[in-house]
């Protein structure tokens, strides 16, 4: 390995680093429904119109594929939409290839949007509201792209 291969590997790593909270005890204190019906599109173009104009809940993850079954699951970002998830999804794509205001989801975006890795996470919500569900949701995993928590962790999260 030269020294140039190895800078190129050391800023790879530097820029993919998120820091994940972990924590079985807000997984048992989530409040919110449990009926969701997870669907995922791998967030490209090309599959918006697999995801529904409904409002919802949604959330980008990064799921790799490694040795022909090993995979996880990274939780970057939850959100929430009242007026329509493809909607929402084209947005999100359209800020994928431009500048976005917001430092946190650009970098989420950037460093995995063209990559087959990068999902758009998404469940309709038919009943109840989609803020509230996003709160439990945000309260129980505390997404590392996410900026704007609920005031029930915030102080908790800015302790760290």
């Amino acid at each position: 390995m030269t020294t140039t291969d190895f800078t190129i590997e050391a800023d790879e790593i530097k820029n993919c680093e998120y820091s994940f909270r972990l924590s079985p005890a807000l997984w048992d204190q989530y409040r919110g429904p449990d009926e969701l019906e997870w669907k995922c599109a791998t967030f490209s173009r090309r599959y918006l119109d697999t995801i529904p104009e409904a409002p919802g809940v949604y959330a980008f993850c990064v799921r790799p594929s490694i040795g022909g079954g090993l995979c996880g699951s990274y939780l970057l970002y939850v959100g929430k939409t009242e007026r329509g998830l493809r909607t929402r999804c084209r947005e999100y794509l359209a800020n994928a290839e431009a500048d976005s205001e917001r430092p946190k989801l650009q970098r989420m975006l950037r460093r995995f949007f063209r990559t087959d890795y990068l999902h758009f996470c998404f469940a309709v919500v038919r009943e109840g509201d989609p803020v509230s569900i996003e709160d439990a949701l945000l309260e129980a995993t505390v997404p590392p792209a996410c900026t704007t928590l609920p005031a029930s962790i915030r102080s908790a999260v800015a302790a760290f």
